[in-house]
């Protein structure tokens, strides 16, 4: 048991940074709140919540095989076991050491961005047009500042050569690697991390159903979003810990009752574990953390 412990010490040392977070989100939320909703769930809405992180993990790793020129399989294990609890630093960080090109591991962080970063800009701008049920201090810095960061992303490529020596040949090599990968792959990697951003989407909202919170487009997106300030693959411990409770408060903060918003976001972020750790057992992939 204890070498078991000692191979796996990573596993564990997740697993008590996510009940240290839970032991903290209950001293904040409230036990009674919590068991009030948990009480009274709705198991139906548990097949969307399942089905949806399914297929946002396959788009994903359809992205992933397109992008790092992989079989489907082996873009599939790769994507799982960066999902996973096994790596202490993030998945982006276990790419970084098991691919051929750091500038496309970048690259790949920069889509999942751009990807969910103008949905989020379009989602808090219509809170703000139809009033909402959205507070204006969260929607409105992401109408702001949203173009100021894409203006100043375009001009830092548009001058890279001109911006300091190391960091305009830094960027320089990016952008070229970027370019090599030609348009029509580049669209499969932007389908792929949509279907991925979607389903991610999706399956929050089939958990927060399952605990009886409806919750609007705008206020879901608008809430993942500032929840997510490390995505869950480049986020330690893939997603566990203190990121959770900031999803759980941002949730609370477009309408959500607090208990609901707790049961919900770690009926996802379960959910979110257990599938990796299912599927490299299925497919006897070598667990070793990383």
């Amino acid at each position: 048991m204890l070498d078991l412990i000692k191979s796996h010490r990573i596993t564990v040392a997740s697993l008590l940074i996510i009940a240290g977070s839970i032991a903290l989100a209950v001293a904040i939320v409230g036990s009674s709140a919590i068991i009030h909703d948990l009480l009274h769930p709705q198991y139906g809405w548990l097949g969307l919540l399942i089905g949806a992180q399914v297929i946002a993990y396959a788009g994903y790793a359809l992205a992933y095989r397109t992008l790092f020129d992989l079989k489907l399989r082996r873009a599939a294990q790769h994507t799982l076991y960066g999902f996973s609890p096994l790596v202490a630093l993030g998945g982006f960080s276990y790419d970084a050491r098991t691919t051929d090109s750091k500038y496309k591991v970048v690259a790949l962080g920069v889509v999942e961005y751009l990807m969910l970063t103008p949905a989020t800009w379009l989602a808090a701008l219509a809170a703000l047009i139809w009033q909402l049920h959205v507070p204006a201090g969260l929607a409105l810095p992401w109408v702001i500042v949203f173009p100021i960061g894409a203006a100043a992303a375009v001009a830092v490529v548009k001058w890279r050569l001109k911006i300091g020596i190391r960091t305009g040949l830094i960027v320089d090599a990016f952008y070229k690697d970027c370019l090599s990968l030609g348009l029509r792959r580049w669209l499969e990697v932007v389908a792929g991390v949509g279907v991925y951003w979607a389903g991610q989407l999706a399956a929050l909202y089939g958990a927060l159903r399952m605990f009886d919170a409806p919750i609007g487009l705008a206020a879901l997106i608008l809430a993942f979003a500032s929840g997510y300030v490390l995505t869950q693959r480049s986020s330690p411990a893939s997603f566990s810990g203190l990121i959770v409770i900031l999803l759980i408060l941002m949730l609370h903060l477009v309408g959500i009752h607090a208990g609901a918003a707790f049961l919900a976001t770690y009926s996802f972020l379960v959910v979110s574990l257990l599938l990796p750790i299912a599927y490299l057992a299925a497919t006897h992939r070598q667990i070793t953390p990383v």
